[in-house]
Parts: C-alpha cells; sequence; structure tokens
C-alpha cells in the first residue's frame, strides 16, 4: 500500500502505536483521489467515482445500477417449457393455459380471448355458433372441417344417416338410378394402362360395398371355354396347371412346358402325298414343341425349309428331327427310306460309327459296315440263308464247333484255317471247261503242278511219304540228302572266313564296322574295314562269341538283340544304305572259362542262308565287289565279342 508524504499536520484517533497503519484515520470519513491499488479493501458503503476494476472477485449479496455490460448473467424462467413469460405482481410468472410452440409455430390460451378491436386470421375453425353478423352464402372452398347432414340441405337420393350424408340406391342391385341426382360420367375419364393394384368398386348380395383389386379378379376369374372364339389369353390371367380330358386346336398348340397323356392329329395330306402335323402351312405347325412325355399317336412331323420340327421323348432338348432316350418298343414295322442306321457307340454324335445302309448295288441290298470290326455272336450257331422270303437255302452254318458251307467256296486270295475237313474232297477247274479232284477226302493231292511262294517262309512238308512223278520236279534249290541223286554236276564251293575281335557299340551311328583281321569297329573310310571279293557269293553265317579274358560279367543277356548287316560298294557314312540285315531275337547259351573264372553267357548263330532268323535284303555279292560288315547291341555296349563271318564263293 502507498501513501502520501504529510508535510503538515494529521490528527490521530484512537490507540497510537508505533506501526503507519494504526496512525491512518479509518473512524472518519476519508477521500482518496488519484489512482489507488487497494490489496484488499472492506467497508460497509464505498463510493468509486470512476472505473473499478479487480482481478479477483467483486462480491456483494445485491448489485445496483445499470448492468447491460455484464456478461455470462442467466435469468431461470418461471413456469414449464412452452409457457409464455409474464409479469405476475413485478415478477416473472408463466402458466400452463399460456403456451406457444415454435416446432408449430402455434399459440394456445386456454381460456376466453377477448379484444376491444378486431379479431382477423386467414380461416377460423371450431364453433362458429356465438358469431353475429356472418353471412349465409358460403362457397365450398370456404369450408374447412366438418358439416353435419343437418346443417345441409339435401334431397333424394342423399339422405342423413346419423349426420352422414350418404347416397341411397334405389334397390340393393340397382345401382345408380336417379339421374337428376348424382350422375357418373366415363366419357369424361382419362384412359390409364392396366395395373393389378388398381381398385373397382363392387357389392355383395346383402348390398355391402367393397373394393377390390384387378390383379384379385384377374387371378380368380374364371373363364367357359364355350365362350373363347379367338384371340389369346394371357397367360398371367391362366393357373399355373391346366388339367384338362381333351384339347384340340385347327392351327396351332404351344407350352413352354407340361405334359400330354395322348396327342392325336388328323394327317393334311400335301399335293406331294407327305403327311404332315396340322394344316399344311409350315408356319403353323408344332414348331416349338419341347417333349412328350408319354403316348404318341398319328403323329408325324417332317422338316422342311427354315423350320426345325424336333420331337424329343424323354429328353426336353432334342438335337435331332427325332430323340429318344430310352427303350423304343415296336409291335409293327420299321421302315428306314434312304440314308443310313448308324449306331453311335462313343456317344460322339457323329456318323462315322457302324451302320446299316439300304440300297446301293444292287438297288434292293443291305450294307452292314462294321467300321473298325464287325462281331456277329450267337450262343449256339449263326446261319447264312440266300433265297425267296418263303423259301430261303441254308448256305452257311456256323457252330462253336465247325463251319459248314453248303455250297462251293471260292476265293481270289488265300483261304487258311488249322484243319480243314471236306466231304468229297476239293475240286478245281482243270482250264477245259471242267473240274477235278485237287484233294481227296483221303488227303490224296492231284495236280498239274505245286508252286511255292518266293521268299515265303512256309515250306511244304510231306513228312515220310514220297513224292513222285512222271515229269520233272525243279525248284531252284534243293535241300537235304541228295546221295540218290544221278547227273548232278558237282559244283565247286569255297568257303572263306572273317575273323576279329570287335567293341559291339550300342549306336549303330558310332564306328559300327568291323576291322577285318583286326581289332575295333571303324567307319567305312578305314581301308581295313573293307573286303573285295574275289568271286560271286553269298554271306552264309555269321557268329558273335563274347571272348573277354578278364571278367565274368560280360557277354549277350537276355532281352538282348543284337544285329549284324552288310553292304556292298558303298564306303560312305550313310548308316542306312544296307544291302542285307538282320536281327536275332533267340540267344545261344554258352559256357567258356578265362582268368577270371566260368563265365555263363550267350551268343549269337546268324544263320543268313538259311533264313533264322528272318534276312531283309539280298545276302549275294559279284565278283570286285566291295564288301563292308558291321553290327550293333541296342541295349548295351560290349568288349572284346569275337567276329566270325563265314562266305561261300561260286568257283565252278
Amino acid at each position: 500500500m502507498s501513501y502520501n508524504i504529510m508535510n503538515k499536520r494529521a490528527s490521530f484517533q484512537g490507540t497510537i502505536s508505533g506501526s503507519i497503519e494504526d496512525m491512518v484515520d479509518i473512524h472518519t470519513t476519508q477521500i482518496v483521489n488519484g489512482q489507488k491499488t487497494f490489496t484488499d479493501l472492506s467497508a460497509s458503503t464505498v463510493y468509486v467515482t470512476n472505473d473499478l476494476t479487480a482481478s479477483g472477485i467483486i462480491s456483494a449479496s445485491v448489485f445496483y445500477g445499470d448492468g447491460t455490460g455484464l456478461s455470462g448473467v442467466t435469468v431461470t424462467p418461471d413456469g414449464a417449457n412452452t409457457e409464455v413469460q409474464f409479469n405476475a405482481d413485478n415478477a416473472f410468472g408463466a402458466s400452463s393455459n399460456f403456451t406457444f410452440n415454435t416446432g408449430s409455430n402455434s399459440l394456445t390460451v386456454t381460456g376466453d380471448i377477448t379484444a376491444s378491436v378486431n379479431i382477423s386470421a386467414s380461416a377460423f375453425f371450431g364453433d362458429g355458433t356465438g358469431l353475429t353478423n356472418v353471412t349465409t352464402d358460403v362457397s365450398a372452398s370456404d369450408l374447412i372441417g366438418t358439416l353435419s347432414a343437418s346443417q345441409i340441405d339435401h334431397a333424394s337420393p342423399l339422405t342423413n344417416s346419423a349426420g352422414n350424408l350418404t347416397l341411397k340406391f334405389a334397390s340393393a342391385n340397382s345401382g345408380l338410378t336417379d339421374d337428376s341426382g348424382i350422375k357418373l360420367d366415363f366419357g369424361g375419364l382419362g384412359a390409364t394402362p392396366y395395373v393389378d393394384t388398381y381398385n373397382v368398386a363392387t357389392e355383395d348380395t346383402s348390398g355391402n360395398h367393397f373394393k377390390i383389386t384387378l390383379g384379385t379378379i384377374g387371378s380368380n376369374i374364371e373363364t367357359n371355354a364355350s365362350n373363347i372364339t379367338a384371340g389369346t389369353l394371357n397367360n398371367a390371367r391362366l393357373p399355373s396347371s391346366i388339367s384338362v380330358t381333351s384339347v384340340s386346336a385347327s392351327t396351332g398348340l404351344s407350352a413352354s412346358t407340361g405334359q400330354f397323356g395322348e396327342v392325336t392329329s388328323n394327317l393334311v395330306p400335301e399335293t406331294t402325298n407327305t403327311y404332315y402335323l396340322g394344316a399344311p402351312d409350315l408356319s403353323k405347325r408344332w414348331a416349338s414343341v419341347n417333349s412328350v412325355n408319354s403316348n404318341v399317336s398319328g403323329l408325324a412331323v417332317v422338316a422342311t425349309g427354315a423350320i426345325s420340327h424336333r420331337l424329343g421323348i424323354g429328353t426336353l432338348n432334342p438335337s435331332s428331327e427325332l430323340e429318344v432316350t430310352g427303350n423304343i418298343a415296336v409291335s409293327g414295322n420299321i421302315e428306314l427310306v434312304g440314308g443310313s442306321l448308324f449306331f453311335d457307340a462313343d456317344g460322339s454324335g457323329t456318323t462315322t460309327g457302324p451302320k446299316l445302309t439300304a440300297g446301293g448295288t444292287p438297288a434292293n441290298s443291305l450294307n452292314i459296315d462294321g467300321d473298325d470290326i464287325m462281331v456277329l455272336q450267337s450262343d449256339s450257331n449263326i446261319k447264312f440263308r440266300v433265297g425267296t422270303p418263303s423259301t430261303p437255302d441254308l448256305h452257311l452254318d456256323i457252330t462253336t464247333t465247325e463251319i459248314q458251307a453248303y455250297l462251293p467256296i471260292s476265293s481270289s486270295q488265300y483261304i487258311t484255317a488249322s484243319a480243314l475237313h471236306t466231304n468229297g474232297g476239293i475240286t478245281m477247274p482243270d482250264g477245259g471247261g471242267g473240274v477235278f479232284t485237287f484233294l481227296s477226302d483221303q488227303g490224296n493231292v492231284t495236280a498239274g503242278s505245286i508252286e511255292m511262294v518266293a521268299g515265303g517262309a512256309d515250306v511244304l512238308n510231306f513228312n515220310d511219304n514220297s513224292i513222285s512223278g512222271s515229269g520233272n520236279i525243279s525248284g531252284s534249290a534243293f535241300y537235304g540228302d541228295g546221295s540218290n541223286l544221278t547227273g548232278i554236276a558237282q559244283a565247286s564251293r569255297t568257303f572263306y572266313y572273317l575273323r576279329g575281335n570287335a567293341q559291339l557299340n550300342s549306336n549303330p551311328a558310332s564306328f559300327p564296322w568291323f576291322l577285318l583281321d583286326g581289332s575295333g569297329q571303324a567307319n567305312p573310310p578305314n581301308q581295313l574295314t573293307r573286303f573285295i571279293a574275289p568271286a560271286s557269293g553269298s554271306v552264309e553265317r555269321v557268329m558273335y562269341t563274347p571272348s573277354f579274358e578278364s571278367t565274368t560279367a560280360e557277354g549277350f543277356e537276355t532281352g538282348d538283340t543284337p544285329v549284324f548287316f552288310f553292304r556292298k560298294n558303298d564306303v560312305s557314312n550313310n548308316i542306312n544304305n544296307l544291302t542285307m540285315h538282320t536281327t536275332a531275337s533267340t540267344l545261344v547259351p554258352f559256357t567258356y572259362d578265362n582268368d577270371a573264372g566260368t563265365v555263363n553267357t550267350n551268343r549269337v548263330v546268324f544263320d543268313a542262308l538259311g533264313g533264322n532268323p528272318v534276312v531283309t535284303g539280298s545276302i549275294n555279292f559279284d565278283p570286285g565287289d566291295i564288301l563292308i560288315f558291321g553290327g550293333y547291341n541296342p541295349q548295351d555296349t560290349l568288349e572284346k565279342i569275337g567276329i566270325t563271318i563265314v562266305l561261300s564263293f561260286d568257283e565252278s
């Protein structure tokens, strides 16, 4: 607290102590001018001429004066929400009889409202019986609210029914009859599309009135079939399932689903004598029949032009003009006019399988095409008959044990069998218009000549029987014991042996040619692979023999198929230009000893002259031909295989 410095006399009252606080006169009225700061001010009455500021709280039991500069001052209204505030004995007051609702913008007064001047509004509601000087000329647009029927002048057919104005009908089912009163002018109404939810008025037999939707009428209305003479019934107006005894149509009958117990039709002939279902006009036939699930009688559907007629039995999606899923039982005939009857065993839908075809050459023939294989199977026998339908002749009878033919059998090709039995032998033309017995039933053969097929593997074996002939017996070569033959010029034959010890490779393209009188294999340019034939002759025999000296594991094994080949007058690397080649499928067991012990293995013998194994190409050569020999073992490369090639020279 700051103080003024007194330079004049000061008067003091009360107890005087040594502190300045006790030297201030607090007993009489003091006036302090200028700006002063008081830490704490307490007084019964303080007047401040200018502004009074405080950083703390200024409190009082009552404040007086202008309070417009105050903020944060709230006043608690009197009464409940929406009640209007008013002066009630110089205090805020409110009443539930006087409210204002801001949500509906409505002022509500419970009690009388009086005015010394006019009360005006755009409209008045309620009881107007207490009003005076109100004109009776009121238009309908001025009325708001409800008028009792007793307040309205009315005449027949209007009547007062318990205060309600009702329209009286002349009788229960007569409708509006008093045209001098209310009339309905339908001619002036606007058109609207059909809507199921639209209502129409109706009345029951007791005179009660109701409304009903058009959809309800459509779903429950029943149509007398005798009343349908033309037009189309909307499917939405028909029940989902119709069961009738008979349905007939002069033009067309269609349905997306459903079943017919029996379908019959008058077959109408065209000018071409073709019969159709329904009218001859293609556009009026059953082009959309999906299925007939039961009996079909009198039905003939012809697919002609651009109209597709498909009949499916047991299926809703036929892919052909007639498609049946299941069995077909026929008590009459099935006639196939032209075309073929195909058997689609694999279900591919293509016409490439076994088939039966009528016609051809001759015109009335039946052709059976088994495609890959045709099988005729019977539990006991199969008979082939030829003749008229009434008197067929049996010509071939096949049983489980034999085939019996009742006519001569002829063939331009071979006839083979494991056994041949004849009744009376086998006859052949004699070239002069007659026949002779070639093979008797005793097994005797009579022939002008017997010719064996050149190069064939079969032989004519007479076992211990003799062959005799009054003419010549000739052949390109004779085998066996010829010691009893006379007049045979002895030919001079010389055998020559080529030998080597080769590595038998597994690839024919890798050094396949044998080095003669040496060891190993080489390509044709190597001079040691070539042999110049001194005379004409042939390759008679070749042998492959294992000869390894220090192991028991080397040699031909079961499953090996060694190959031998030779060619002449070609020393190129072309392995494909061979004169002869042969492949062994049979191995000959062979045992020998070496430094490692006993070797149990196999060797190979190619009998080229005897054709065992089968030889492809020629084994012969001419004088001066360049011969080269080779071979390989496809399964494995073998070391130190002894090679012996036997050549036969004709030096006669």
